[in-house]
């Protein structure tokens, strides 16, 4: 089991006020703000559980001038593979995820296992992360080196334990992709070929 790198925005809103001069006056007019393209996915998002392990994105936006979204990342290891009991470990990130946005697109995803290809609009996207290092704390986590490597290891009541490199500090990272919602549904698109296909599916909470 490893770690999801894991791993989207806003245009500027604006209000204008109009008058007529000719000695004769008209009352303000209050142009509504036009919502940024990805207004739509600001707020709390967690991943599907994957043995053990779920990721929650907490995606705010710091400011409407720029547009972008700021995403905080967190993952939990619980005790029950299904994502339920005790949680043993939480994963963090000492820098957050910035997600701007490119353009809104027509193209094709496939958005579940063994699905077809679906015709949607998605919002694509440019990411980014600065330097950056993970922190793993918790009951069931122990550091340990193996084979010369300073790792995490998640004990689970079961007698089962997973153990993840701790790789110090990584690099800046960027990429580009792309974002779809559905409902109450979220996913992160890479591209694949002229389509996209689903790197995560993430829920409202």
């Amino acid at each position: 089991m490893k770690l999801n790198p894991n791993i989207a925005i806003y245009l500027t809103a604006f209000a204008a006020l109009s008058a007529c001069g000719g000695g004769s006056t008209q009352a303000p007019q209050t142009v509504t703000p036009t919502p940024p393209p990805l207004s739509v996915y600001v707020g709390t998002w967690q991943g599907d559980c994957v043995f053990h392990e779920q990721e929650t994105a907490i995606m705010t936006m710091p400011s409407t001038a720029t547009g972008a979204i700021e995403v905080n990342l967190r993952t939990d290891y619980f005790d029950n593979t299904n994502c339920t009991g005790v949680i043993r470990g939480t994963s963090t990130q000492s820098a957050n995820l910035s997600i701007t946005f490119v353009k809104s697109i027509d193209t094709f995803a496939v958005l579940a296992l063994n699905g077809a290809l679906t015709a949607i609009r998605a919002e694509q996207i440019n990411a980014s992360s600065p330097a950056s290092f993970d922190t793993l704390t918790g009951v069931g986590v122990q550091n340990v080196i193996k084979n010369g490597k300073a790792q995490w290891c998640i004990s689970f009541s079961n007698g089962d334990s997973s153990c993840i490199n701790n790789d110090g500090l990584s690099p800046a990272r960027s990429g580009s992709g792309a974002m779809y919602l559905r409902n109450n549904e979220m996913f992160l698109l890479s591209p694949s070929g002229t389509n996209y296909s689903v790197d995560q599916r993430f829920t409202r909470k």
